[in-house]
């Protein structure tokens, strides 16, 4: 039976958090992140410890471990482990030399979250698309298989212990078939007519490889609401049958994993909005209709209070952004005028535009929306609504994004700015800032 060892050093979305952080601080530095970087690295920042409690200091303590052969140094091995977990969920990837690593759009968005905080419900999401994406694959094999799907499909029918989800791990794909082949011997063990050891043994399992396979996907699951574990027995939330419905309704077995080719795979969360045809076969498909999602299941129904609170707080930052606007226009002879745009300033043959658009710290996803959005009402502003309200016809208008901090991404900014678009911010202290230019030639009109 083949076998796939999965990383099993942490199972603790915060420790993960922070280790993912420091991994973003060693590329930003222009370090590497081979195993000795990464792992003397983490031990010296505490994340991992020895074994063993010692009263020496850390880098005393790393000292003695460099003089063990690379084989028996346990940060080396766990550094390694974590890049392999972080590849897998499409935290981290290669670059195009594929040579050196980068923090990914999805893996930015764990990075960004304070280090000292509990699991986030925006973190909560990552996270699930980073599993619901991981595809693994037998050595040897063409095919290959969703753990996370195989492991809700486990819990399916009934509550089983914990341990056997190692069974997960010894599918060739995640068809029904092998599905039903794994549940066959989750059932002979369960019900007595084998022993778990025995069936280990028959699958070349070891009992290492086993306990290790277990540690860190049933628990994140359970962070993420989709099992319960109690006296090591683990059981399907009505979340998790919930995705898993939606993965049996609309997901293939995995396709055959091909390295010089990255192959997409669905998520229950597009971003952006659209859907990848993979073959000519899906282009003559005839949709039904239970193949189309209406709008999106959201992570949790517990979370409908957090979207309303978002929602004020967002609100309340554009109002408080709108009103830094209007100050800065205050006693200096601009026509200001709002309606639909937030706010028009004219003075003489110059007419400044306004879009307000707010963003979240990190959030790479929303800001795109955001400037989506607010790049499709600049334009639609000027040539419809602007034009009669204008006192010089002739005035130039000038396009700007306002936006309650700065973006996240420099690339954004660069192409606002290629696009002629000025990009605006207010700093902490309540100053207008921006791209350079940008701000130079807004601060000169209002000076």
């Amino acid at each position: 039976m083949p076998f796939t060892a999965f990383p099993h050093q942490f199972n603790d979305p915060v420790k993960l958090r922070q280790i993912l952080q420091t991994i973003d601080t060693l590329l930003k530095a222009g370090k590497t992140i081979d195993d000795e970087s990464l792992g003397y690295t983490l031990f010296l920042n505490g994340l991992i410890k020895q074994r063993q409690p010692s009263e020496l200091s850390l880098a005393e303590q790393l000292e003695m471990i460099k003089r063990k052969p690379k084989a028996d140094q346990s940060p080396l091995t766990i550094a390694r482990d974590m890049k392999r977990l972080f590849l897998l969920l499409g935290f981290i990837e290669k670059d195009f030399r594929g040579d050196r690593f980068r923090i990914t759009e999805r893996g930015s968005k764990i990075v960004n979250t304070p280090s000292n905080l509990g699991i986030t419900v925006e973190e909560k999401k990552v996270w699930l698309e980073g599993l619901q994406s991981l595809v693994l694959q037998q050595e040897g094999i063409s095919k290959s298989f969703r753990p996370l799907k195989v492991m809700l499909e486990m819990l399916s029918d009934r509550p089983i212990n914990t341990k056997l989800l190692t069974f997960a791990f010894a599918v060739t794909d995640d068809s029904e078939e092998e599905i039903k082949r794994i549940k066959t011997i989750v059932t002979r063990i369960s019900s007595g007519i084998s022993q778990f050891s025995a069936e280990l043994e028959s699958a070349g399992i070891t009992e290492s490889s086993a306990r290790n396979s277990v540690k860190i996907l049933p628990a994140l699951a359970e962070h993420l609401d989709l099992i319960t574990r109690s006296s090591g027995v683990a059981s399907l939330t009505p979340y998790g049958r919930t995705l898993l419905d939606r993965q049996t309704r609309q997901v293939k077995p995995a396709k055959p994993l091909v390295p010089t080719t990255p192959t997409p795979t669905p998520t229950t969360r597009k971003e952006p909005f659209f859907r990848i045809v993979a073959s000519e076969e899906e282009l003559r498909r005839n949709w039904k209709p239970e193949d189309t999602e209406e709008g999106e299941v959201e992570y949790d129904p517990r979370d409908e209070a957090d979207r309303l609170n978002r929602l004020r707080e967002r609100t309340d930052e554009h109002q408080d952004t709108l009103v830094k606007l209007r100050h800065a226009y205050q006693g200096k002879n601009w026509r200001i005028g709002i309606g639909n745009f937030d706010l028009l300033a004219e003075k003489g043959d110059v007419a400044l535009l306004h879009e307000v658009k707010t963003l979240k710290q990190g959030d790479i996803s929303d800001e795109r929306l955001r400037i989506i959005d607010g790049i499709g009402k600049l334009i639609f502003y000027e040539a419809f609504d602007i034009p009669s309200l204008l006192s010089n016809k002739e005035a130039k208008v000038q396009k700007i994004l306002v936006f309650s901090r700065k973006p996240n991404s420099q690339d954004h900014i660069d192409f606002l700015t290629k696009m002629g678009i000025w990009v605006i911010w207010f700093n902490e202290n309540n100053e207008i800032d921006g791209e350079a230019t940008a701000k130079d030639k807004l601060q000169n009109l209002l000076a």
